[in-house]
Formats: C-alpha cells, structure tokens, sequence
C-alpha cells in the first residue's frame, strides 16, 4: 500500500505543477485568488491522510463491510473527488463556476468529515489524537472561510448529511461490495447527485431565495435527462421497497409467490412511471420527455445512423454474453481476455461517438447506465422473466472483486468512459473544441491503456510490481499504447485536437501516472482511471 499512497502523492505533485505551469499562471492566478484558503485546504488532506492511513487499512481489514482482500487507499479517496472539482471549477466560467466553488467546499469538508471519523474511532493511539485536533482545527478554518455565505452553510450542511447517509446506505445494503476509498468517491458523487437534482427542482417549483442562491446556474436539458433517468432508477428502488422484499422472502411456495411479487412489480413499475415520474420529468424538462427523445433522436441522419451502428454492436456484445455463457467452459480463451473485449467495444463506441455526435454520446451513456442499474435490481431480486436469465449469464464475467451482492465490474466500465464526457458537458460554457480531446479520457485510460496493460502483461509480462500480479512490461505497454493514439489523434483528428495537441510535457506524464496507478491500486480500475487521467488533463484545456 505504501506504493499506492506514493504515487498518489507523487501523481498530486505533479498535478498541481501543472496548473502552475508558465503557459496558463496568469490565468490560474486570477482563478485562484478567490479560494487560495481552499487551496491550502487541500493540500493539507494529503499529509493528514498519510498519517490516519494505517487506521483505514486497519478498519478495512477489520470490518466486514468492506471488500475483502483490498486496501483502503486513504490518501486517494481524499484527494481524487476534490481535484476533480477543482477542475471542473477552473474549466468553468460565470455563474457555474460559483456552483462548482461550492460543490469544491462540500467535497473538502466530506473528505476532513471522513478524516475525523477515523481519527476518533478506536483512539488507542497518540498520534490518532494529534490528527483528530489538527482535523478539527482545519472543520473551523473551513466554517470561517465560507462564514460570509449567508445560504451556503446551511446547504454544506445538508449536502455532508447526504454524504453520510449515502455511506450508510451502501455499507448497510450492499456490504463487501466496495473499499473505503470506492466508498467515499461514489457518496460523494452521489449525494451531490441527489442535493443537485432536488435543489435545481426546487428552483423551478419555489423561487425561493435559498434555492435560487444554492445553485445559480440552470442545467444544460441534457444534464437534466441524464439526471431523471438516474433518479428514475432511484425511485425504482424506494417507491417500490415493499415489494422488492417480498421478492427476497424464501418460502416453501417461493416460486409462486415469486412469480406474484414480479408481476406486482412490473405493475408498480408502470404506475410509478406513468403515474408519477414523467408528470415530474415534464415539469423539470419543459417539455414532453417523448417526444423530445424523438427529435433528438431524428436531428439528422448522421445521428440515425450512429445510433444504428450503436445497436449493431450492442447485438454483438450480447451474442459474445451468450456464447461464452454456453461454451466458456469448454474455451481455452482466459476469461480476463474476454472481459477485455468489451473494452474493445467501449472503443467502438465512443471514439467515433465522441467526435462526430458528443451530445448523442452522452445521452446513449445516460440511458445504458440507467437500463444497467435496472438490469441489476431485475438481478439482485430475481424478478421473472428477466432476473434469473440476467443472473445466470453475468456470473461468468464477474471479477474477482465482485465479491458483494452486487455486480459492478460492467457499471464501473460504462461510468468509467461516460464520466469524463458527462463532466465536459457539464461545464457547457466552453467551446467545444476546447474540451472534445478531454472527453477522451475514459476510453483512452481503460479502452487503450487498461486493455493494453492486460494483454501486455499476459504475453511477455515477466516483472512482476511488488505486492500484486501486475507487471511492469504491462505497464509500460500502457504507456505506450496511449501516447501511440494521442500522436494519432493529434495529426489526424483535425481542429479539435489542435489545441490539445503538442504539449509532451503535460501528456507524457498524464499518462505515466494514470499507469502507474492503474498498476498498483486495488481499487475498481474502471473508476480511477478515468478520473486520473482527466484532472492531468485538465491543464492543458484550460483557456
């Protein structure tokens, strides 16, 4: 784990040189200026989180919670969420850098919560009490510096009790399913997920001061869709919570009551969404969710035929699922090969995706996430027809870090790729051309370098990292690999590249480091990498 924290410290060092590099300092000075306390907030997490990371791998080993077999990766989880953030903030202009200043706030303040959590569990040692003061010294700079927000401090509050509730939440309904590190990264996603969603509706239903003063910015439609069907998943599980338990019960009669409880659901399913969920979707869209899908969908005929190609190798992906589900036994195809082609496929979507119809993208993403979550419950709870089908021909795919009840390997590949082009749209003040190379940095990280590591590694991979099974020639090849398709990119992708092209000393270590800690975390892959080669990224976007 040593390994891990050290270049996680290192690839944050050179993070921060970046933005200070001589191409964009007077820009970033006149950025900074307005959260230079937040700044040093920051940096702070890191030596705190070095310190209590002996206590994390402690209660991640301890607690039967967490993912056996994995370490906590402290000093990433309270690191990557902020920087991510602070990215997004630097991206931005206007009003939605204002919101985005205040998510950077929330998230430092639920990454210091976290630290004070584990410096007052178990207080058996000294230096657990030095931390737990200088932690709370720093709560109190944080109050102070936002003490002149009249409406903020009351939504920070809200915001860290999503945060906690959503930690909860996952650990109560879903134990051993993640790390403390992977935990704390996806509630904090999530709950300033849901506080956005329900401010931003609130804005539109009470023009209150508080909720106009939240969140200043309105959302691009396209986020609101993403974010419906999100949140129609979410209401899928809490209105229908009655009935997802009886589908748990175990009974003499369970396949009959089974057989009930699913047609009860799909009729719960059709109330919910008829009855509830789109009146609310046609308020917050403006306009009738259906028929706004179809004109989207018929913008062009450059779009009809993406999406065509899209469905074609989704057809694909399904006749592989059912092939390997029929003769993996029998094939001398390792498995972690043929998991690898769908990140061959995600290639296949998204490169050509991204560069011809980006906004087309985002919403394919959006609405493959939502069906995926569903799909999962339809799993979890063996809801006929589809659940146990679902179950049976996921099992040969699951990765030995699926160990809970859940099965996360393909979420984490989709929202892995989706991310960095959610959080480009999301800063949708800028030009496009600005930020399309950006958006690629969760296919290049787990389409080309995670694939190509793997491969590498399997072929001529003899050294091996210490403490894992990864291998250095592995991921060297991974650094080749994605430098190979930069330069590509950079003389045949035409204007959209140009900006994002010719900078080695930013790209060449972008790249290093989102290897190098793909070869030595034992966190979920699919989630870090992404966001590790987008926050290097992000300064060379910068205006």
């Amino acid at each position: 784990m040593l390994l891990e924290d050290a270049v996680t410290v290192l690839s944050i060092s050179v993070l921060y040189y970046q933005y200070f590099d001589h191409t964009n300092v007077y820009y970033l000075d006149s950025r900074l200026q307005s959260i230079t306390g937040l700044y040093y907030l920051m940096a702070f997490l890191t030596p705190i989180s070095i310190i209590l990371a002996p206590k994390a791998e402690y209660l991640q080993k301890r607690l039967k919670v967490f993912r056996p077999g994995s370490g906590s990766s402290l000093v990433l989880a309270t690191s990557l969420g902020s920087n991510v953030l602070l990215s997004q903030y630097l991206l931005s202009k206007g009003v939605l850098q204002e919101d985005y200043r205040f998510y950077l706030v929330g998230c430092i303040m639920m990454n210091y919560l976290i630290l004070i959590l584990l410096a007052v569990t178990h207080l058996i040692h000294r230096i657990n009490a030095v931390a737990s003061l200088l932690i709370g010294l720093f709560m109190i700079a944080i109050l102070l510096y936002v003490a002149a927000w009249q409406y903020e401090i009351v939504a920070i509050m809200a915001l860290l009790s999503f945060f906690v509730i959503a930690i909860l939440a996952y650990i109560t309904f879903m134990p051993k399913s993640f790390t403390i590190a992977e935990v704390v990264l996806i509630s904090q996603g999530s709950s300033m997920f849901i506080f956005d969603v329900f401010i931003s509706a609130m804005r539109m239903v009470y023009e209150n001061e508080f909720f106009l003063n939240c969140i200043k910015n309105e959302r691009h439609e396209l986020t609101v869709v993403f974010q419906m069907l999100i949140l129609w998943v979410v209401g899928i599980g809490v209105v229908l919570s009655p009935i997802l338990m009886g589908l748990t019960s175990r009974s003499p009669a369970s396949i009959m009551n089974n057989n009930y409880w699913s047609a009860a659901f799909y009729i719960g399913l059709t109330v919910f969404t008829f009855g509830l969920y789109l009146p609310v979707f046609t308020m917050l869209l403006r306009s009738n969710p259906i028929m706004w899908l179809l004109d989207f969908i018929t913008l062009n005929s450059a779009r009809i035929a993406l999406i065509c190609y899209w469905i074609f190798l989704v057809l694909i992906a399904l006749y592989i699922v059912i092939w390997r589900n029929l003769y993996g036994s029998s094939s001398k195809i390792p498995a972690i090969l043929i998991r690898k082609y769908f990140h061959v496929l995600v290639i296949l979507i998204y490169f050509p995706g991204i560069y011809f119809d980006y906004r087309a993208t985002y919403l394919a993403s959006s609405v493959a996430l939502a069906l995926f979550l569903l799909a999962e419950f339809l799993r979890i709870f063996h809801i006929r027809p589809f659940g146990p089908w679902i179950h049976d021909h996921l099992q040969i795919f699951i990765d030995t870090r699926d160990s809970g009840i859940v099965i996360l390997t393909h979420i984490y590949l989709l929202v892995g790729c989706a991310l960095p082009l959610w959080l480009c749209q999301s800063t949708s003040v800028l030009n496009v051309t600005d930020n399309v190379a950006l958006m690629y940095a969760g296919v290049m990280s787990l389409g080309i370098g995670d694939t190509f590591a793997s491969l590498v590694g399997i072929t001529i991979g003899k050294r091996r990292w210490p403490g894992n099974n990864r291998t250095l020639e592995g991921t060297a090849g991974s650094v080749l690999s994605m430098l190979l398709l930069y330069y590509l990119l950079w003389h045949i992708g035409g204007e959209k590249f140009i900006k994002f092209g010719g900078n080695w000393q930013t790209i060449i270590p972008a790249f290093i480091m989102t290897s190098l800690t793909e070869a030595l975390t034992t966190q979920i892959d699919n989630l870090i990498l992404p966001l590790v080669l987008y926050i290097h990224c992000t300064s060379k976007c910068l205006p």
